[in-house]
């Protein structure tokens, strides 16, 4: 197998590029239109993520793309529109409609400086493995619309970013059974809107590597207290992190970042106090092989009644090989602890394993077909209401198969 020179660009073995091989979109008036449709065919051993009485099914998916990026010499507009929608074929209450529609541009204002913005609008929903599923009678769906705004100025070696970021999220009541009883999960003590800013100033003493520092001031506002506990979820805090990137002749790339956390809460939820790690590897092994490492340690929102959030730190290590021009492969394994902060004496930590292997086999420019095995796993140990360890414990095999058409 022969594969373009990737590693002097710095790119990883899975975005290696073949012009016989990647789409051409559609020109209209400055415009260069990509649309796509992908076909999951998914089979899990675990459909509710649960640890006993587990059911398996079939999933079909059907996600249609069009992405419309404009080809101007300055300045640009873009738009994008997805959806996901997906058929559950044993439990029609795991049927859902997600779709996103976002908008965004850049002001070119001189040749130093630049102003990007955008908008976006979406309905989204809670994976039955995500740590903060309800365990309802059907995934809790939510709709979410943000906001951004970012100015960059970066004049000999010094680089100064400023970000803005706004996000609502509102999300649907669902039914739930409740040591045995139907009840109906009032979500509004989930609403809530996050606002962020955050200033990054760089020094770049090589082309691709630089010496940084960014701080951040963060706001968490729920318009409700919780409707178990009444207690006020919103938050106000701060964060710091100092660090470099770096590359290597195209063979090491990489980031890595270090500082510091903190999040204030109302009594009697605990204030989140913890260092930060951000670090990223990108190791060209070949021409044709890929290593990447990603390492970090951040922050999570959480909706449980008696927890402010959680501290969530992860490994992954993902090995992309190109076997052919046209066949590529892949390996992936990650590990992550949750620590959940919370009201004395609550108390929950949670141990999730990944695994995944899968491949793409492009017949043509306009046609992917691929293939994903992947196991998932969560250990929880919690002592907090509405059950023990088994609420959070699962196991999951998922075996998918995939068909892109692209133009």
């Amino acid at each position: 197998a022969t594969a373009d020179n990737h590693t002097a660009r710095g790119s990883s073995a899975a975005s290696i590029s073949h012009p016989e091989l990647e789409p051409r979109g559609v020109r209209r008036g400055g415009y260069v239109i990509m649309p796509q449709i992908l076909y999951w065919l998914r089979y899990t051993d675990n459909v509710f993520a649960t640890e006993n009485n587990t059911e398996s099914s079939f999933v079909s998916e059907i996600i249609p793309q069009v992405t419309a990026n404009s080809d101007w010499n300055n300045h640009a507009l873009n738009f994008k529109f997805d959806a996901q929608i997906s058929r559950n074929h044993e439990f029609s209450s795991e049927d859902y409609e997600d779709w996103n529609l976002a908008i965004d541009g850049v002001v070119d204002i001189s040749r130093d400086t630049t102003f990007a913005s955008g908008i976006g609008f979406g309905r989204e929903h809670i994976e039955r493995s995500a740590p903060d599923d309800a365990n309802g009678t059907e995934p809790t769906a939510y709709d979410q619309g943000q906001l951004f705004a970012r100015y960059t100025h970066g004049a000999n070696r010094l680089v100064t970013q400023i970000n803005l970021n706004l996000v609502r999220k509102e999300y649907d009541d669902v039914d739930a059974i409740r040591l045995g009883v139907p009840v109906r999960l009032d979500n509004s003590d989930q609403d809530r809107t996050e606002s962020s800013l955050r200033w990054r100033g760089g020094y770049r003493y090589l082309e691709n590597e630089q010496v940084f520092i960014s701080l951040e001031a963060f706001d968490r506002d729920y318009d409700e207290p919780r409707n178990f506990s009444d207690q006020d979820q919103s938050s106000t805090g701060f964060e710091f992190l100092a660090g470099a990137s770096f590359a290597y002749h195209g063979i090491l790339l990489g980031e890595i970042a270090v500082g510091y956390r903190s999040q204030d809460y109302e009594e009697p939820l605990q204030d989140i106090e913890t260092p930060l790690v951000e670090a990223t590897l990108l190791w060209n092994l070949t021409d044709l092989t890929s290593l990447d490492i990603v390492v970090d340690h951040q922050v999570q929102e959480s909706v449980d009644q008696v927890f402010s959030g959680y501290t969530s730190s992860s490994a992954t290590v993902r090995l992309d090989h190109e076997l052919r021009r046209n066949l590529l492969l892949n390996l992936s394994l990650r590990y992550a602890r949750d620590e959940f902060v919370g009201i004395d004496p609550a108390r929950r930590d949670d141990d999730v394993y990944s695994l995944a292997a899968g491949a793409t086999y492009r017949i043509n420019r306009n046609i992917y077909l691929g293939a994903r095995y992947a196991y998932l796993e969560r250990k929880s140990d919690t002592n907090t209401t509405f059950g023990d360890s088994s609420r959070f414990d699962f196991a999951a095999n998922l075996i998918s198969f995939r068909l892109r058409a692209q133009f």
